[in-house]
């Protein structure tokens, strides 16, 4: 675990939140407005939050000190705690801010089950905050964040030879290509602009920034999508199953532009994966034309419509 001294405030009620251990999404659609709650309605308080370690930065205006740890690609991503969850327990965080001599006065737990801790967030939530962003929707800059990992329920990935050819194609239409994601869990491509291996303690602030930057953003059925959609950045999302369509449409709470493509219909969300071992050139001439379509209405149609939301909207199930 990484303490982060983000304000050095030392005089307050100190207010610790159990760590964020959920699927990436949820810290947006849920651990991110919690926390600005708690900062609303505790003005002067030391606030201490936790979770993976690149994502402090975008509590930096909201929270005090931070624990941050690396996040396990293995392990089985929901809202809540689950067996195979080994980061670590509120219990272990107030230890360390103890060791940092910062004693908490009130602790949040966030280690119950799904329903518990959706029950915590809620009773905890009124308005969310998009995160800071401005479009620029004449860039020639796209980025692509694609999946390649297999743990929790998705298994919807594209494969290496779809983004490879997808960005093949970007490129032959004279778009410059930022692949975006982490090591260990992401898609990389060493002939363009490759952001996967950035440090940990940098990667949102890098990421958030470069984003601003770019006209829109591919993806697999995957939460970089739920991020892209929280910013404002227009998303396109690759061979998506019915249940998760329905819940990336759900979790769009700014209203960002949106679009999905499937190739291939899904006899049942939970697999198989209908793409497996189809050739690219099985579907990648329409693949492009829904590229074009897309790219077309990121450059004219409005990016998002709204900069926060009441929580009644939010549904994080």
């Amino acid at each position: 675990m990484e303490w982060i001294n983000i304000t050095d405030k030392k005089e307050g009620k100190v207010i610790l939140v159990g760590p964020f251990v959920g699927g990436w999404a949820y810290f947006f659609l849920a651990y991110y407005p919690m926390i600005h709650r708690i900062r609303q309605d505790n003005p002067d308080a030391i606030i201490v939050a936790s979770g993976y370690l690149s994502d402090w930065w975008y509590l930096k205006d909201v929270a005090d000190y931070y624990v941050g740890f690396e996040i396990d690609n293995a392990a089985e991503r929901r809202l809540g705690r689950n067996p195979t969850i080994n980061d670590p327990s509120t219990d272990m965080i107030i230890a360390f801010a103890i060791h940092n001599n910062i004693k908490p006065a009130y602790v949040y737990f966030l280690d119950g089950d799904d329903e518990i801790t959706a029950h915590t967030y809620g009773e905890n939530t009124t308005v969310i905050p998009r995160i800071p962003y401005t479009h620029d929707g004449k860039s020639n800059i796209i980025s692509v964040w694609g999946r390649n990992k297999s743990a929790g329920r998705l298994v919807n990935n594209g494969s290496n030879e779809h983004w490879d050819r997808t960005i093949e194609y970007l490129l032959s239409k004279e778009f410059e290509v930022v692949v975006m994601g982490a090591t260990g869990g992401s898609y990389t491509n060493s002939k363009v602009y490759d952001m996967t291996g950035l440090p940990e303690n940098d990667r949102a602030r890098l990421t958030t920034e470069k984003m601003s930057e770019c006209l829109c953003s591919l993806h697999d059925c995957s939460s970089s999508a739920n991020y892209t959609q929280f910013i404002g950045n227009p998303t396109m999302i690759f061979n998506i199953d019915p249940r998760n369509a329905v819940l990336f449409r759900r979790r769009n709470l700014f209203e960002t532009l949106t679009e999905f493509y499937c190739p291939r219909k899904w006899d049942k969300w939970t697999g198989p994966n209908p793409m497996i071992g189809v050739p690219y050139d099985d579907y990648g001439a329409e693949w492009e034309k829904a590229i074009d379509r897309f790219i077309a209405s990121a450059k004219t149609e409005t990016p998002y419509m709204y900069d926060e939301i009441h929580s009644s909207k939010a549904g994080i199930h």
